[in-house]
């Protein structure tokens, strides 16, 4: 019989064991590389939103993963979200529903902590999806010639960035995150443990007045293995608050054009490719007719709504683009049953007021959880669900005002490793 519990730190390193084979490509092969992934988790261990747990089988651990209680932006609501993070099990324990088990008492202990939302970055989004999780928006990579990007009258409020910094970095972060669904918010704890096990990593802001504006940060990547100086930038996050602040970061990166390949971006943004002079990116690669290969996208944040019907009191304010409509939803949830929903709610000039399972309702929609976590979201429009018949409607004659219903300006985006 498996049971799920906290890990003790007496048997972390049984857990490194199992993740160092679960993930042969992170390069946990010697004694030293053990040592320093303890030593990572030690330090990692004071965000007291962490916490490792496993499944275990009497006193044998067969797989574990680390949970995060996380507080995220959902449509300017702060809620708990339930990260789950570095799922892992022993190679001898597969197919035995270790980590079934794990998702399943991962899922009902946030939802029994009132959890809004389960968020997870997917090792196989097929997986999950099984599960109930939902797709959210694509990251697109692009690879752009330093010169191509804008140069602005100036890049004087750029400087490099300091552990003494982070505050006034985070704090910005944070204001990010108040205007973004999906967002993370991101504690000053974590965040100078992450500037400290970052060692090759540079920090840069434009600041003003005090204020950090924007920042980037970055690494140095390098080209051809045979040539020491060709190198490129990875960008791995850049907040900005104004279009001066990113005209400034993209002023500071088109100066280091004479050392510097291509900036490598990885970025929520869908419009980015009308931003820089050149879009294309340095694979060459043409479609048809015409269509010159700009950047690569994926898939790979993943939520999961924990309670269906606590998602509409939580967007009691919630202008659902002022449509006046009476709905009975039916939300389908298979692998946690007791999520399984049949709600009626009724739209007055686009406010959300629950009625009972019996009252009056204009139109049915019916769809799984994992379709309802991405819709509710944005991640995915109505009408696309409808039309790869993934949602039900009793009147499809209400599809437009359904869509619009639930539309969205922008998508859901997370930066939050985890």
């Amino acid at each position: 019989m498996n049971k799920v519990k906290k890990i003790p730190f007496t048997d972390i390193e049984k857990f490194i064991d199992i993740l160092a084979d679960a993930y042969p490509g992170i390069g946990i092969t010697t004694p030293e590389d053990k040592k320093r992934v303890k030593e990572r988790f030690r330090k990692r261990s004071k965000d007291k939103r962490m916490s490792w747990w496993g499944v275990y089988r009497g006193s044998e651990l067969l797989g574990g993963a680390i949970f995060y209680d996380f507080t995220m932006n959902f449509f300017g609501n702060k809620v708990l979200a339930g990260g789950l993070g570095t799922v892992c099990v022993s190679l001898v324990h597969k197919k035995e529903h270790v980590a079934r088990d794990l998702m399943r008492f991962y899922l009902r202990h946030y939802r029994k902590r009132e959890a809004t939302f389960s968020v997870l970055w997917p090792f196989r989004p097929d997986f999950y999806k099984q599960m109930g999780c939902g797709l959210g928006s694509t990251n697109h990579v692009y690879k752009v010639k330093p010169a191509d990007l804008p140069r602005g009258k100036s890049k004087k409020n750029v400087r490099f960035l300091g552990k003494a910094d982070m505050k006034a970095l985070n704090d910005c972060y944070n204001r990010y995150v108040d205007r973004h669904t999906g967002m993370i918010e991101e504690t000053l704890v974590n965040r100078k443990i992450r500037f400290d096990l970052s060692k090759e990593t540079k920090f840069v802001g434009v600041e003003k007045k005090g204020r950090i504006e924007g920042y980037m940060i970055f690494s140095f990547v390098r080209g051809n293995a045979a040539n020491f100086v060709d190198n490129h930038i990875k960008v791995s996050e850049m907040i900005y608050e104004t279009p001066e602040a990113l005209s400034e970061l993209m002023t500071f990166l088109h100066t280091q054009a004479d050392q510097i390949n291509r900036i490598i971006f990885h970025t929520d943004d869908p419009d980015f490719y009308h931003y820089v002079k050149d879009p294309r990116n340095d694979s060459g690669n043409l479609a048809e007719p015409v269509y010159h290969e700009s950047h690569v996208s994926g898939v790979g944040i993943m939520f999961r709504v924990l309670n269906t019907r606590q998602i509409f009191g939580i967007l009691e304010k919630h202008n659902f683009n002022g449509q006046t409509l009476r709905l009975k939803l039916n939300v389908r949830d298979s692998f946690l049953r007791e999520n399984n929903s049949s709600l009626v709610i009724h739209f007055e000039d686009g406010r959300p007021f629950l009625k009972t399972k019996n009252a009056a309702a204009d139109v049915t929609l019916e769809l799984n959880i994992a379709d309802f976590s991405s819709l509710i979201l944005g991640a995915v429009g109505l009408r696309s669900l409808f039309q790869y018949g993934f949602a039900r409607i009793s009147k499809p004659d209400y599809l437009n005002r359904l869509h619009r219903l639930f539309a969205t300006e922008e998508k859901p985006i997370c930066t939050t490793s985890f």
